[in-house]
């Protein structure tokens, strides 16, 4: 099942949506991470930092093959630690978030982008 799923807005892509285990909510890989084109076992080229939050959380991680390793430095459960990134629910290739606009795409309209 695919841990990766590509996001457009307004008909253009926006990025590469995965769940973090560590945040408990999603992150986005745009235009500035590579991408291995592996939905199933996604990997992007370069670390993430995302945060401080409101809440002051930090996450701070790498994907590689599938799995999401926390570095040292986050400050939720999972920090230090690699684990396999969640499977995405399947999404209706029309469906769209209403806050912001962004439609969640399945892997099979863009197999090979």
């Amino acid at each position: 099942m695919a841990k990766a799923r590509r996001i457009t807005s307004n008909g253009e892509f926006h990025g590469w949506w995965v769940e973090c285990p560590g945040c408990e909510t999603a992150h986005i890989y745009d235009k500035r991470w590579t991408f291995n084109g592996d939905v199933d076992k996604p990997s992007y080229l370069g670390k993430r930092t995302w945060g401080p939050l409101k809440e002051k959380r930090v996450c701070h991680s790498w994907v590689t093959d599938g799995k999401i390793q926390f570095l040292n430095d986050c400050t939720h459960r999972l920090k230090g630690q690699t684990v396999d990134l969640p499977d995405l629910a399947v999404v209706p290739e029309s469906q769209t978030a209403p806050e912001d606009g962004v439609s969640l795409e399945s892997k099979e309209k863009h197999e090979g982008d």
